[in-house]
């Protein structure tokens, strides 16, 4: 990791630091910020397989400007993930 990352985990707000580890259980609610002024780095590891794919379509969705909505939803479908 490098510069901080943020993480709320259900109502938990954690900072982690280079060389910290954020451990996000199965299946809870979160988001992720960049928690500093300067660029933020992260390695996310997601088990199982499979939901790197939602991640793939999405950039290639954002390439050609903001995502269509119905589109975005369509494939985090079919990854399983659920918009509120």
């Amino acid at each position: 990791m490098k510069g901080s990352i943020g993480a709320l985990l259900g109502d938990s707000v954690v900072i982690g630091n280079p060389g910290d580890l954020i451990f996000k259980p199965r299946e809870q609610w979160h988001t992720f910020w960049n928690a500093g002024d300067a660029p933020a780095r992260v390695l996310e590891i997601i088990s199982p397989a499979g939901f790197e794919n939602y991640f793939r379509e999405l950039g290639a969705e954002l390439v050609s400007g903001p995502p269509d909505p119905q589109r975005s939803r369509r494939f985090a479908r079919a990854t399983r993930l659920t918009w509120t």
